[in-house]
């Protein structure tokens, strides 16, 4: 090898390789194949030979595969595997760098061109190819030569580093999906070749109660989770389709019928049967569900990101409806419901630091004589700019972003302290019922803050009955029998709200200590004109009176309801025929 090494190059000439070989810094420019093929071309051209080609290692190392060259040379292979030529791959991990004199025909296939120099293409951790140099006449090398040759291998390994790094920063880690930043790229290039008489569409797909597995399973095991997904998904959704996954359990999908892929109603049919079959994790079956959103270009949006949106929207709108399997093409006016919610979340919070909400007041009557016998509190918002504002306008966005828990302890102070300046103006002893929703009901904390409440203001807790929705007990029997029977223990009264209107509310009579219930309007509506409603009412009220349970029937508007009640042996009554919900200056003035 040294008999090759032992002339000059003459200093102008070495002066002139270095300038051009600064001039790879342009490289950075082209992608990495062009930046590799013009090191070829550039480095054939300074070392005056006939080629030069760069092969690359597999990741099992047991390949090299050419991916750049100078020229291409009709005799030359495009592959090298270890299993043909074994010699070679062990000569490559003792070497830095080797001749042809190092081979022979066993060892690699020497062409005409019997000249070679190839140098390892390495960093300081890993060997990665091969840098290869055939000229036709034999020649010497210079050390001049030998300077500059590593620094066309730095070169090459910096551009392979900078296309390692750029595909780190755009493919998603975990699953080898494109990332979000990739897949706005990618469709957005693909999107500027879309004409009118093409269909673009964008899916938004997220894993239903995705936390829940991964809290059962451990971080590990949903990661397994997560690369089954996002395989399944590439299968169903192959080029010319453009997956990606853009967050925790979301991903996306981006097709056009530029080339046609497959689509249509019943394609998605079999996606869900595919992306539902169970999975395997650690001897554990999982069975996932999922929920879609769908937009399309141009009509829901004028880019890739907008568009990308308007399908999150549309999952998210349809999630408020379907907690799982929501499937939701989007509309126009779910943005405006979402800017609304946006808004009335933002303003909820500075509503419950300015203290703009009111308790309004509904009579409870006895159903034998009309008299008083408690109130409902029902809430209302001050809004400052919108005026009064009922439940229905916010309790739902409070719920779902969880402003439901400050609100509810509010209203639970303002009746309690409510309770106890009718104590001290010596009223009758009236009881006043409040609204709990699920989400505050099941708090670890609601019981110790009714409590605190309870001993500040000295009311005792058979004054304020509790009112909880039938769909409760859906969510946690236990915890939510467990609950009951503690308020119950501690002397509240815990009542059924909308009764008759769950399939869950003969379980609340059989297993939970309540003390009430109250018959939901719609049958009371009707009590007087559809014998269907009036047997259901029947069915209730002698039903609670063999449990021995207090009844109050919602929705009064007649006093012919009134006497159908009285008939059915109701206990008390609450409805616009008796007054409408008031402020408590109206409710003092008036009783």
């Amino acid at each position: 090898m040294n008999t090759l090494l032992n002339s000059k190059v003459d200093s102008v000439k070495n002066r002139k390789i270095f300038d051009q070989l600064l001039e790879m810094g342009q490289l950075y420019n082209l992608t990495l194949h062009e930046a590799l093929g013009e090191v070829c071309h550039k480095s054939s051209m300074l070392l005056e030979v006939d080629q030069v080609s760069i092969w690359m290692l597999s990741s099992d190392s047991s390949t090299l595969t050419k991916i750049a060259s100078s020229i291409q040379m009709e005799d030359e292979v495009s592959e090298v595997h270890q299993k043909d030529y074994p010699s070679y791959f062990e000569l490559m991990k003792e070497e830095h760098f080797w001749s042809a004199e190092q081979m022979d025909e066993h060892i690699f296939p020497i062409s005409t061109h019997s000249n070679r120099l190839e140098f390892k293409l390495t960093d300081q951790k890993d060997f990665h190819g091969v840098l290869s140099i055939r000229y036709s006449n034999r020649r010497e090398w210079s050390d001049d030569y030998l300077f500059v040759l590593p620094s066309i291998v730095h070169s090459i390994m910096l551009l392979v580093e900078r296309e390692s790094y750029k595909r780190l920063a755009m493919v998603d880690a975990l699953t080898g999906l494109r990332n979000l930043t990739s897949f706005l790229e990618e469709t957005t290039e693909r999107m500027t070749k879309v004409d009118e008489t093409m269909d673009t569409y964008f899916i938004y797909l997220k894993i239903d109660l995705f936390q829940d597995i991964q809290d059962v399973l451990g971080i590990d095991g949903a990661d397994e989770v997560l690369k089954e997904v996002a395989l399944r998904i590439q299968t169903l959704f192959p080029a010319p389709y453009l997956t990606a996954r853009i967050g925790f359990d979301h991903f996306a999908v981006y097709f056009d019928t530029a080339n046609k892929p497959q689509m249509g109603e019943r394609y998605f049919e079999k996606a869900d049967e595919a992306l539902a079959k169970q999975i395997m994790v650690d001897d554990q079956e999982v069975y996932l569900t999922y929920s879609i959103g769908f937009s399309q270009f141009p009509q829901h949006g004028n880019n890739a990101k907008a568009c990308l949106n308007a399908a999150q929207i549309a999952l998210n709108n349809g999630r408020k409806k379907f907690s799982r399997n929501a499937q939701t093409f989007y509309q126009p006016e779910m943005y405006t419901s979402m800017s609304n919610d946006l808004h009335t979340e933002m303003n909820l919070r500075k509503g419950i630091e300015s203290n703009e909400f009111e308790l309004y007041y509904q009579p409870k009557v006895n159903c034998e004589d009309g008299s008083i016998a408690g109130f409902e509190a029902l809430i209302r918002w001050n809004h400052p700019k919108l005026g009064i504002r009922g439940p229905m306008e916010f309790i739902p966005i409070a719920e779902s972003t969880g402003l439901i828990i400050p609100i509810g302890e509010w209203v639970i102070t303002q009746a309690l302290k409510q309770l106890a300046l009718w104590d001290i103006g010596h009223r009758k002893q009236y009881t006043i019922s409040i609204n709990i929703s699920s989400r505050h009901f099941l708090h670890n904390d609601f019981p110790k803050y009714l409590l605190s409440q309870m001993d500040y203001y000295k009311v005792s807790p058979s004054r304020l009955v509790i009112e909880i929705t039938e769909s409760v007990a859906m969510m946690e029997y236990e915890t939510v029998k467990e609950r009951i029977h503690y308020l119950n223990e501690l002397g509240f009264s815990v009542s059924i709200d909308d009764f008759g209107t769950g399939f869950s509310a003969f379980v609340y009579l059989q297993h939970f200590p309540i003390k009430e219930i109250k018959i939901d309007r719609q049958f009371i509506q009707e009590i007087e004109s559809d014998e269907k409603s009036l047997s259901i009412t029947r069915t209730i009220i002698n039903l609670a009176e063999q449990l021995s349970l207090r009844v109050v029937s919602e929705g009064v508007e007649t006093i012919e309801q009134w006497e159908k009640l009285k008939m059915l042996g109701c206990h008390e009554l609450q409805g616009f025929y008796f007054s409408k919900p008031l402020n408590i200056k109206k409710i003092e003035e008036l009783y």
